[in-house]
């Protein structure tokens, strides 16, 4: 019978425990055999996570964590050796030059090795594809991040506004003739009539209040039209890409950047083969506290140390930006002589460590914990106008507060104005001419052509309109506009769309008294 996928996964994690516990069965490898004794071994250590580290307990003592640290008990378990922990080294730097004259009976971790040497006493322990640089994310406001888009795309939307003021010159040059109301024969009005339909029709709108009416300008706004797409498109999509771009592209690259590192370490090399200007450290702790106070641009710590940081970086504002391929070996120097041991004391320390860092997987088990206990964090890889809700919050609370100061202004400064205004266009007007109430949807049954006529007409008897609903978007009957005699007299003499004629019944709403 086929096992499901789950069961098989049980079954394998079974297995690998079983094994586990069979690596942790007490007796001495036969590689360890030659180093059983009550022996005593120094080491000189710097701490980094997930390498090596203390901690001080409440007896005040120290207790040692890491992938080293676990590996020296697994010896001392395995063959009695006593492991005695000098001061930690301040700096890598110093701790590789003290490694470099060796002395009797003591241990050094962690070293940096390339794949290739020659070292008998070094053994490594764990290979690392190379470090990782970070960098910190400044979170973008989104007014801030439109303002960058028009900004960096001004040359696009200065060539469109260039490409309609040409157009608008050209289609005025066409049709000012044969269409004088659209294009006035001035130069100055005509062209900015021009420049507006020349926009309008690039955006596509379409408003429909000018429109060209001779054949070689309607030829040309054909050709206009296809142009126009184009570069308002070309114009829409450098806004877009600006508007949702990466906020740490540039960022990723090290070239000239201040870029932090960890003093006398490999990962240093690696940022002066990027042609960073290298900035050393002696912590990692330093390291994120330059970061954030932008003293550099990026930090390049190798990519185990940098997992062993990531909630740290993580709550910091920090992402990572890249990983930089530059493989090596961290490892520990086994001592260069055993007292009371003859022999190679290199090759045999060596033997006994390499057996029991792989019966124990010692290293995979620290950085298991270590990624096992990082928290969850929201992605910051992109800052997008479209991402903060808070942006979309302000625009409706602007919108609505607009919507107030308006109303206010209706009822409190336009409505006042306009009794005022009748009220004293009444006490000068003569007793014996008469007013009158005509609907404004009769006004527009009036012939189009006539419109210029209509308009001098009712310059006689300017915003004079009335509506009987409290709210002036909510209108119980159509809206109402107060005429003088002589001004109802022309309309009547005008045509109109429907009956020739406007309808007689709008003699019959002579006012009386005052209409609100």
């Amino acid at each position: 019978m086929r096992l499901t996928h789950e069961k098989e996964l049980v079954l394998h994690r079974i297995l690998a425990m079983g094994i586990w516990l069979l690596a942790l069965q007490p007796g001495v490898s036969a590689k360890c055999s030659d180093l059983s004794s009550d022996m005593q071994i120094s080491v000189d250590w710097w701490s980094v996570l997930p390498y090596s580290t203390r901690v001080k307990e409440k007896n005040g003592n120290y207790s040692y964590n890491g992938i080293f640290p676990n590996l020296l008990n697994s010896l001392s378990n395995e063959t009695g050796i006593k492991i005695r922990y000098n001061e930690p080294m301040s700096n890598f730097q110093n701790f590789t030059s003290v490694a470099s004259t060796k002395t009797n009976n003591t241990v050094y971790f962690p070293m940096m090795k390339e794949g290739d040497t020659d070292d008998a006493c070094f053994i490594p322990v764990l290979k690392t594809n190379g470090p990782a640089y970070i960098i910190h994310i400044e979170k973008i406001v989104p007014l801030q991040l439109l303002g960058k888009g028009l900004l960096q795309g001004w040359q696009v939307i200065a060539l469109t506004l260039v490409l309609a003021a040409i157009s608008g010159i050209f289609i005025w040059i066409m049709d000012r003739q044969t269409n004088p109301e659209d294009f006035p024969p001035n130069f100055f009005a005509g062209v900015w009539q021009g420049f507006w339909w020349a926009f309008v029709t690039m955006t596509t709108v379409g408003y429909g209040d000018t429109a060209p009416r001779s054949v070689p300008a309607r030829l040309y706004s054909i050709l206009w039209m296809i142009i126009g797409m184009i570069a308002f498109s070309v114009l829409t999509a450098n806004i877009t890409s600006s508007l949702s771009q990466k906020s740490f592209d540039a960022e990723e690259k090290m070239f000239g950047k201040r870029v932090g590192v960890l003093d006398g370490t490999m990962d240093a090399q690696a940022a002066l083969m990027e042609n960073a200007h290298v900035i050393n450290h002696d912590s990692v702790t330093e390291l994120l506290r330059s970061l954030e106070s932008r003293r550099v641009d990026g930090i390049l710590v190798e990519r185990y140390v940098a997992g062993a940081h990531y909630n740290k970086y993580k709550g910091m504002g920090m992402e990572l930006g890249t990983l930089i391929s530059s493989p090596y070996y961290m490892g520990l120097m086994a001592p260069s002589f055993i007292t009371g041991r003859k022999g190679d004391a290199c090759a045999m320390f060596k033997e006994c460590v390499l057996d029991i860092l792989h019966e124990g997987q010692i290293a995979t088990k620290v950085l298991m914990d270590l990624s096992n206990a990082w928290q969850n964090f929201e992605t910051s890889e992109s800052t997008s106008l479209f991402e903060d809700e808070s942006f979309f919050y302000i625009l409706i609370a602007f919108f609505f507060a607009l919507l107030g100061v308006g109303g206010l202004w209706h009822y409190f400064v336009y409505l006042p104005r306009q009794r005022q205004a009748i009220a004293d266009s009444e006490k000068g007007t003569a007793a014996t001419n008469e007013k009158y109430i005509i609907l404004k949807e009769e006004l527009e049954m009036l012939c189009t052509d006539c419109r210029p006529k209509l308009d001098s007409v009712l310059e006689e008897n300017p915003d004079r309109e009335y509506h009987d609903s409290i709210l002036p978007f909510i209108h119980g009957t159509p809206n109402l506009k107060l005429l003088t005699t002589n001004a109802l007299d022309q309309l009547k003499r005008m045509p109109s769309n429907a009956a020739g004629v406007l309808p007689g019944t709008i003699t019959a709403r002579r006012k009386a008294g005052r209409v609100q």
